[in-house]
């Protein structure tokens, strides 16, 4: 019951179902104990209009149970549409090259997207996109239970700060996820791309993910 106790002082319901199964509440959604469920009900989803331009709802891959870190974008680009998977191609090539830059294998990490589905050019929907898709990404937080979180632009962290589930201590750049886990925001990699000089900023942000990572590694 040691989980169950640690989702409730997190504030998130819980309750217990038949077989003793967990069940928990994330982002106003319920959720079973597996990913595979969420992703099931993911899939199925039909919320927003952006299921209407969707090839596949693109839920995330990586390490399943607490990774070292789970990188969110905001949503994925025509080139994840069309091949199913996140971070394709050129752009991944890039947030490959940035967590090996500091010492970060791909393997020991999760990746997800905020937004599930290609959004398209519909910048009119983004905000109803992310309200109906921010569930999922609560739940899988809650369910790998990650040690760091890296959000690739402000966009992606811009609802967790709303909400108040990304707080700053004193005036660090570091921010923690209810208060728990240490969370660092970068550039996107979009933006990466139309403002290469903006990589400056980004491998400031690197280092300090790797200075907590070292931090809490020495404690």
């Amino acid at each position: 019951m040691h989980k169950i106790q640690m989702l409730k002082e997190m504030g998130i319901d819980v309750w217990i179902e038949k077989g003793d199964s967990l069940a928990v509440e994330a982002g106003g959604m319920q959720i079973t104990d597996s990913l595979s469920s969420l992703t099931e009900k993911m899939h199925e989803c039909k919320l927003c209009s952006f299921y209407q331009r969707r090839k596949q709802a693109i839920f995330g891959h990586g390490l399943e149970f607490e990774p070292q870190v789970l990188v969110v974008g905001e949503r994925p680009s025509f080139e994840d549409n069309d091949r199913g998977e996140l971070f394709t191609r050129s752009r991944g090539s890039l947030l490959n090259s940035m967590l090996n830059s500091i010492g970060i294998n791909q393997q020991s990490c999760y990746f997800a997207n905020l937004i599930k589905c290609y959004p398209g050019d519909d910048a009119k929907s983004i905000a109803r996109g992310i309200h109906e898709c921010i569930p999922y990404l609560y739940g899988q937080i809650e369910l790998i239970q990650p040690q760091f979180i890296l959000f690739l632009g402000h966009d992606a962290a811009d609802p967790f700060l709303k909400s108040k589930d990304l707080e700053r201590k004193l005036q660090s750049d570091v921010y923690y996820y209810r208060q728990k886990i240490p969370v660092i925001i970068t550039e996107s990699l979009d933006s990466l791309f139309a403002s290469p000089q903006q990589k400056r900023d980004a491998w400031r942000d690197l280092q300090l993910l790797r200075g907590i990572m070292d931090d809490v590694s020495r404690h």
